[in-house]
């Protein structure tokens, strides 16, 4: 998920992970894995995501996996 940034720090990056959090309990999901880029790794920790692994570059971004058992 990306933002643009005039749009960041506004809710909506916050109402789409609530929107996915909401489809993935209706179908059972257990878990949502993502990887963040390290620029977003703070949000989605307040957003109750944790790291798994190490950095690493996904095509020219620094980024890590994350995850959040639902």
């Amino acid at each position: 998920m990306a933002i643009e940034k005039k749009y960041q720090k506004q809710g909506y990056g916050s109402s789409i992970l609530k929107f996915t959090e909401k489809f993935a309990i209706k179908n059972n999901y257990k878990k949502i894995i993502i990887i963040a880029r390290l620029s977003a790794m703070d949000f989605y920790k307040k957003n109750f995501f944790k790291t798994s692994g190490n950095i690493f570059t996904d095509v020219t971004v620094s980024s890590i996996n994350m995850y959040k058992k639902i």
